[in-house]
């Protein structure tokens, strides 16, 4: 009899403990969900120097930031920017302080290419430009040891995992913009943005790949019981998202005297069709499900709307000064599942029960330009500036700040490149990029990001 109990105890713990690994993997609050919010990447090595472009926006990127000064170019312009960025996240957990660690990414990418031409019609002057824009960023990666308890009235489990997560992706736009000069020093313009994957690589995936090992601790100590070994599994899950759909910006540009300049800009909001496809597999010792994929029918992403105004100073011919003020409604951010549920992008929680809140960005910067003599036609503009740019996280934006500096070489008034550098950090943040975890945990976060462009005038 006594033998018999034993090994009913030991049955009734591996059978505990498969059905726990399962209810970690699937909906445990201990199980972190991590997700990226997306974070607006601006376009133009000028406009990463100076920070603030929105009334300054003088070149071809200005279809992104203010399309209604794009009347402002007065030749076919060509031009091309490169990015790279760098990224560390100095993750901290709390209780599970041996998951704390750092993690970094770093990445390069076309930011941002267009063609604009000028032209007069009707005694106007006006332009049109083709552009392709990198928007939104996903890319992250982590990978930390975590360590989970399971308790229950029959026995403890013990799970010791490595996991490894990563997102990647971007969502980018063709945009066609179009702008009018309504009278000297007022024009209005407008880029009709085409998010769809079929001309741009607008996707993203997410995956989780966990490999540990589970112990059974019973509650009594059972004399002859034969100790239980740890088991292994392997845990997969990985989601892909296509994204399809259509917005406009809309923007006006005021040249209120010689020295003072104002802008203005309009960002539609847009609901996105999202196809989505998921991969899952659990392999366990003495348990092992078969890979199961899903698709996902008629999700949507709604995307939120933004608006901004900025303004420029010229104190000298050769020196101005900008500032601008961007709202990003980032609680109307929502995405609808194929259940018809509606979740907050930024929280996970359902419509109703999310808590977030608008951020607004903050910029100012500056540019003096260094003239030679008119005969060699060689300048070279200096630019810094300084700014707060939140983003979106559970009650209130996370706080984050940076500086930027940037200088050119403008030859002939007809070739001109550009660098910029731009330093942005948060400490204590991201508590929101993971759902359900029941301690506390927070990111101090750096980036460094690098912008080269070249414009040509013809």
């Amino acid at each position: 009899m006594k033998l018999l109990n034993i090994v009913l105890i030991i049955l009734l713990s591996f059978f505990f403990v498969e059905i726990s690994i399962l209810q970690v993997f699937a909906d445990d609050p201990f199980f972190p969900k991590i997700s990226s919010t997306p974070h607006p990447v601006g376009s133009g090595a000028r406009s990463l120097g100076i920070g603030a472009f929105i009334a300054v926006a003088d070149d071809a990127t200005s279809a992104s930031w203010n399309p209604g000064a794009l009347v402002i170019l007065e030749d076919t312009e060509t031009s091309i920017v490169f990015e790279g960025i760098h990224k560390i996240d100095r993750i901290h957990f709390s209780p599970n302080s041996e998951s704390n660690s750092f993690q970094s990414i770093s990445e390069e990418n076309i930011n941002f290419f267009s063609i604009a031409y000028p032209f007069t019609l009707i005694n106007r002057n006006m332009i049109v430009s083709l552009s392709y824009q990198h928007l939104y960023d996903f890319n992250r990666e982590w990978s930390f040891p975590m360590k989970l308890i399971h308790e229950d009235i029959d026995a403890k489990l013990i799970i010791d995992e490595n996991v490894n997560y990563e997102q990647s992706g971007r969502l980018s736009a063709i945009g066609l913009s179009y702008c009018i000069e309504i009278k000297p020093g007022l024009s209005f313009g407008f880029t009709l943005n085409f998010w769809d994957d079929n001309l741009t690589k607008n996707e993203w995936q997410e995956g989780y790949y966990i490999t540990g090992t589970d112990t059974i601790e019973l509650p009594i100590d059972i004399p002859d019981l034969p100790e239980i070994p740890p088991g292994t599994f392997e845990y997969i899950d990985s989601h892909k998202y296509l994204l399809k759909g259509f917005n406009f910006n809309l923007g006006i540009y005021w040249a209120v005297n010689k020295k003072l300049i104002l802008g203005w800009v309009f960002k539609s909001p847009f609901t996105a069709d999202i196809e989505h496809t998921s991969f899952s597999l659990i392999n366990q010792a003495g348990f092992e499900e078969d890979p199961i994929k899903i698709e996902y029918p008629g999700e949507e992403l709604d995307m939120p709307m933004s608006i901004g105004i900025g303004f420029s100073y010229k104190i000298k011919d050769n020196f101005k000064i900008a500032g601008d003020l961007y709202r990003t409604d980032w609680q109307d951010c929502t995405y609808k599942r194929s259940s018809g549920i509606e979740e907050s992008s930024i929280s996970g929680d359902r419509i109703g029960e999310s808590d977030i809140d608008p951020t607004y960005q903050i910029r100012f910067g500056m540019e003096y330009r260094f003239e030679s003599p008119k005969k060699t036609h060689i300048s070279i503009p200096v630019r810094t500036g300084i700014f707060y740019d939140p983003t979106p996280a559970v009650g209130n934006p996370d706080d984050y700040y940076g500086f930027n500096f940037g200088i050119g070489v403008n030859f002939l008034e007809k070739y001109i490149f550009d660098i910029a550098y731009r330093y942005r950090w948060g400490n204590n943040v991201g508590d929101s990029v993971i759902y359900n975890y029941p301690g506390d945990f927070s990111t101090d976060v750096s980036e460094y990001i690098m912008y080269s462009s070249l414009i040509v005038h013809f």
